[in-house]
């Protein structure tokens, strides 16, 4: 699997889950262990499952920074990008995998949309990161890591919770929806969160 089939095979939507393009011998890695794969052995499985994990979260930060820009899509794969260029600047004693690719994306977003700026205007009000008080900032890493908690979640758990939580379905109606038993759509969705809470968890 090359760099670009990596990083093209996969839609970015925030609505598409890339679980089924994973590699069965990289899965179970932690991100820290994914990034030193790429990093020290350019290794492409592990860079496609780092992909399946944060896709929703690269994507959704991109459209943040960049308020809804169409060349979004464009900014998330660079993005990506960037990632496999730069994974030999991650060292796990300096902080965790989320905030690392969290800090590469917004870069490239940041980028982003510096090169769609005319280089005529003098102050652009458009550029990304001007003068963005740091509670946006914090705002954009806490949504960041909860995207990136759900994309971790087993398919069944990110399944109900995507359909209860993010899109407003009653569990009887979730349960229906993915013609499952509604005891068991109650269970997923309660273990998800609680696992989603502890990902999350300082």
């Amino acid at each position: 699997m090359s760099l670009r089939a990596a990083t093209t095979t996969v839609t970015l939507d925030h609505g598409d889950h890339p679980s089924s393009r994973r590699t069965s011998d990289t899965d179970s890695l932690a991100d820290e262990e994914l990034l030193e794969r790429v990093s020290r052995d350019r290794d492409e499985d592990a860079f496609g499952v780092l992909y399946a994990r944060y896709a929703r979260a690269v994507y959704a930060l991109v459209v943040r920074v960049l308020r809804g820009d169409p060349t979004s899509e464009d900014a998330a794969q660079k993005a990506f990008t960037a990632v496999w260029r730069e994974a030999g600047g991650y060292h796990p004693g300096g902080g965790n995998a989320v905030d690392w690719m969290f800090t590469v994306t917004r870069a490239a977003a940041i980028d982003a949309g510096r090169a769609r700026v005319p280089p005529q205007a003098e102050e652009p009000r458009d550029l990304p990161n001007r003068g963005r008080p740091d509670d946006e900032v914090t705002a954009e890493l806490e949504a960041f890591h909860v995207h990136h908690a759900l994309d971790s979640l087993p398919d069944p758990e990110r399944a109900v919770i995507e359909l209860t939580c993010f899109q407003g379905l009653a569990p009887n109606e979730a349960a229906a929806h993915l013609d499952l038993p509604l005891v068991t759509a109650q269970a997923l969705r309660r273990n998800g969160l609680q696992r989603m809470a502890r990902m999350l968890r300082p």
